[in-house]
């Protein structure tokens, strides 16, 4: 078998005088893609290009990324390795989880699927199963996600898959708002397997975990469970992806903690640990060969969540980080920094900059499902006592456009006529002009024109 081949050969000194176990962080990825091709196995030399590939995207060298996994794909398939064909795949369609690309995603998962079913290489199924909820998930679509991870639900797991499985519903129920669920699924004894701190995993455990704590404003278990992603970040070589996410989810723990304290050395406290936050996460971008849009859009919200801790320039940099989760669609993190930007605004007594904020900001997470930052954005409405929606009836009793709605008004937005709406929806024209007159209605305006600008202005299109 391929594994065994592999594992003799990690015994092995290549021509350099290092160990293959070195391709997964090569100083020199070339001379080890030399000594694969030297030893003649197509299998090997499809892993080479597979390693080389990981290497760059570790050290943030993205441009080499596409080239490498596809040349690793090809060989694989002229040699019918099928097996490393599947990991080829699977590692690649990863890959633009971290870039971020949803859409290429989903679509090498396709691949990873008909290889999968065409030549029996079952223990890739659950994996791409979990990656594509993921991305699903990060995307916006909860529903989807919900939908995959209900084919997946019964399966019995153990180790690393079942750590997967864990890890992909508390995303899935971090952005639905229910905190409760993402601890409980996190728990070891839920999960049947205690996940390394030290694994990619235990740090995506950690980030998760102290993420739902500090939205259930238990900040003290937040930081600690924090403090152990970064322990395990400290002995392993992590890329930005695990990084990244657990400084943003972190800074944010330690803003509501200074916002929260009452005595001066506990503020100053939650800013001494920010800093370390900050020099670490500078110091791992530090490395990057280049600064790729997710890593830089996780810089953002740091400096978006350090400037809530200091109480200045707050909604500004949360504005920026919006955008930037906006520009790569992870319409979650984009909600959530409008959301701080909004309140920020609120609170200057900034009220036309901060209600269309505030607006746009639930008309994303009422649209996606996303709960819990509704619930945080209604919140901000009373306190201010702010009506906001499409009905602008009380905080409360906004009148939502259904689903049905909210697709004719996409459609109306891209300029699409009532008959060719009734077409594409497969419905007739009455009904379409229906749905059109009940849209322009609820959101209080008169004119198709209108609509469109006020939907995006909402972020409903």
């Amino acid at each position: 078998p391929v594994h065994q081949r592999v594992m003799r050969t990690a015994r092995q000194p290549v021509s350099i005088g290092e160990t293959y176990d070195f391709m997964f962080t090569p100083p020199a990825p070339g001379r080890y893609l030399l000594q694969m091709r030297a030893g003649g196995d197509a299998a090997l030399r499809a892993r080479a290009h597979h390693s080389r590939a990981g290497y760059y995207e570790r050290s943030g060298q993205f441009d080499f990324v596409e080239g490498e996994f596809e040349r690793a794909a090809q060989i694989a398939r002229d040699a019918h390795a099928y097996s490393v064909l599947a990991l080829v795949l699977y590692n690649h369609a990863a890959f633009y989880t971290s870039v971020p690309d949803f859409r290429r995603c989903a679509t090498i998962l396709d691949s990873v699927d008909n290889v999968v079913e065409r030549y029996g290489i079952r223990r890739f199924w659950m994996p791409a199963r979990c990656l594509r909820a993921q991305a699903t998930a990060c995307a916006g679509d909860l529903a989807t996600a919900a939908t995959i991870l209900s084919s997946i639900d019964d399966l019995y797991l153990e180790g690393r898959e079942a750590s997967f499985r864990a890890w992909t519903r508390a995303i899935v129920s971090l952005h639905s708002g229910d905190y409760d669920t993402v601890l409980s699924v996190l728990d070891p004894e839920n999960v049947g397997v205690t996940t390394s701190a030290a694994s990619e995993m235990g740090i995506h455990h950690a980030t998760q975990g102290a993420d739902a704590l500090a939205w259930k404003a238990d900040l003290d278990a937040a930081r600690n469970v924090a403090d152990q992603g970064f322990t395990g970040l400290e002995r392993r070589r992590s890329d930005a992806y695990c990084h990244g996410w657990l400084a943003m989810v972190a800074m944010r723990v330690e803003a509501d903690a200074a916002i929260a304290a009452q005595a001066r050395d506990a503020i100053e406290y939650a800013r001494a640990r920010a800093m370390r936050i900050l020099d670490g996460w500078s110091a791992a971008i530090a490395q990057l060969h280049s600064v790729h849009p997710l890593a830089n859009a996780y810089s953002r919200a740091c400096d978006a969540e350090w400037a809530r801790l200091r109480g200045e320039g707050a909604g500004e940099a949360a504005v920026v980080a919006a955008h930037e989760f906006d520009a790569i669609s992870m319409p979650y993190f984009a909600t959530y920094f409008r959301w701080r930007a909004a309140e920020a605004a609120l609170a200057a007594d900034d009220r036309r900059t901060g209600v269309p904020l505030l607006e746009q900001a639930r008309g994303v997470a009422r649209l996606h499902g996303f709960a819990g930052l509704d619930a945080a954005i209604t919140t901000v409405a009373r306190t201010y006592q702010l009506r906001i929606g499409p009905g602008k009836t009380t905080v409360d009793g906004d009148v939502p456009l259904s689903v049905r709605e909210l697709e004719v008004l996409r459609l109306m937005a891209d300029g699409k006529s009532n008959p060719e709406i009734a077409d594409i929806l497969s419905i007739s024209r009455s009904t379409a002009a229906a749905h059109v007159s009940n849209v322009l209605r609820k959101l209080e305006v008169t004119t198709r024109a209108e609509a469109a600008s006020d939907a995006v202005r909402r972020g409903l299109v």
